[in-house]
């Protein structure tokens, strides 16, 4: 198997584990709001530091802390080597 279908393969497992984290999020958003009094505002700020803290940051997290531990690979790079 060559070097690019190796690494675009270890991508999509990569983004797959991603994607869930996502779906996850999406889930635990939707039933706290369908199921608690909390007012969502229409304040853009918000939304995006929400954003953030519960996406960018730990998708981020995942490939610096991946990347620096002993196996230096993320999930997708240590399947498919």
């Amino acid at each position: 198997m060559s070097i690019l279908v190796r690494r675009v393969l270890a991508w999509f497992i990569d983004l797959g584990i991603i994607g869930l984290y996502a779906l996850l999020l999406f889930g635990l958003t939707t039933l706290v709001l369908s199921t608690s009094d909390i007012i969502v505002t229409q304040n853009p700020i918000l939304g995006q530091l929400i954003g953030l803290i519960t996406l960018t940051i730990p998708v981020v997290l995942y490939f610096y802390l991946s990347e620096k531990s002993s196996h230096s690979a993320t999930i997708g790079k240590s399947y498919v080597a």
